[in-house]
């Protein structure tokens, strides 16, 4: 296949054990004619040498050493080098498959869609076993228009839609300074700033990029600064796409969007209410008061048209008694978890899940 250039952008921090099987992926990309920005961001173990032994076999490779700054702050160094019409990023301990790059191009042209999306397998590995996880467009190429991206990427398409590495983007949609803007959960921070820019999105029905778990990288749960930023990322989404129009009278889908920002900011903060309610963090006040300021605000009768019955339930208890609401919402989780996980063993068994009888 010929086409325009792509370029892939890879950050690259403390992944030595890694990355030499991401590089060997991005060199045997079927479609060629591609530049690789690697930006070695201070990393302290041998990835810089890796790097330039990488660029020495390889005149497609271009390496950038910096100062450690995070992984927004790479990012954006590896674009500002770019060269390509397209761009996509890599993630330095993760894999692709062949026909990444030719497969997501081919969507992107096909459909004149701005930006293409590939389904994602989420794997463990250790020396015991591997454990993975596949995500992707059941049918194909589909093609949604940015709006109904961002849609989906407030539902059911959260996984498939957020992350940054499993897609394509057209040079274009950064011209007006879009970045990555060095915060935790940078990619949910990105996502919707991007898709919603986007006239369309197209869908590659296929598993392209695998995305590796490392031991101790999973989040523990409880209240943390992560579950801060989940907060402070939806309201700001909610305020942003508020703000959209057309270039004239806004339509009532974009009104119908932000309410749709809005429901799901005021679901993450009657979640939020539980968590802290629940936890034992010594700043349990600080944050509480937070959040009830933050529902307070946002819980006007226009912005919550069209709530699900579960928040606007748990929003009755919570105006009642907050600690009531916390208990409720906990509770509730845990009879949906169990549904969802009698509904996955009678999918995979064709068979009930049935009590065991003592």
């Amino acid at each position: 296949m010929s086409g325009p250039l792509v370029s892939i952008v890879v950050p690259v921090y403390a992944v030595e054990d890694y990355l030499d099987e991401c590089l060997a992926g991005i060199a045997a990309q079927t479609y060629s004619k591609i530049e690789i920005i690697l930006v070695d961001d201070g990393s302290p173990d041998r990835c810089g040498e890796i790097c330039d032994e990488f660029a020495e076999r390889d005149e497609r490779a271009i390496v950038i050493h910096r100062p450690n700054g995070g992984l927004s702050a790479a990012r954006n160094t590896g674009f500002e080098a770019a060269r390509g019409e397209y761009i996509c990023f890599v993630d330095s301990d993760d894999r692709i498959r062949s026909g990444y790059v030719e497969g997501l191009l081919r969507a992107a042209i096909g459909s004149g869609a701005e930006i293409a999306v590939c389904g994602l397998v989420r794997f463990e590995a250790d020396e015991h076993r591997t454990t993975a996880i596949e995500v992707a467009p059941k049918e194909g190429p589909g093609i949604m228009s940015g709006r109904e991206a961002t849609r989906f990427l407030m539902g059911q398409g959260q996984v498939l839609m957020t992350m940054a590495w499993n897609k394509l983007f057209h040079a274009s949609l950064f011209a007006g300074g879009l970045r990555f803007r060095g915060r935790i959960l940078e990619d949910e921070d990105f996502a919707y700033r991007v898709l919603s820019r986007a006239v369309s999105v197209a869908f590659v029905p296929a598993v392209l990029y695998e995305y590796r778990v490392r031991p101790g990288s999973i989040m523990t749960s409880g209240w943390s600064e992560r579950n801060l930023a989940v907060l402070e990322i939806y309201r700001e989404r909610a305020e942003y796409l508020a703000t959209l129009d057309d270039d004239g009278p806004a339509r009532a889908d974009d009104h119908a969007l932000a309410r749709l920002a809005t429901q799901k900011y005021l679901g993450a903060l009657l979640r939020a209410n539980s968590d802290v309610h629940l936890s034992g963090i010594a700043t349990r006040d600080h944050w509480l008061e937070h959040i009830h300021a933050e529902l307070n605000r946002i819980s006007a009768p226009s912005a919550l048209r069209g709530i699900r019955p579960y928040d606007a339930g748990l929003l009755s208890v919570y105006r009642l008694n907050p600690v009531w609401a916390a208990h409720a919402q906990r509770r509730l989780s845990q009879i949906r978890g169990s549904a969802i996980g009698m509904r996955l063993f009678r999918s995979k068994t064709g068979r009930p899940l049935r009590a065991q009888r003592r």
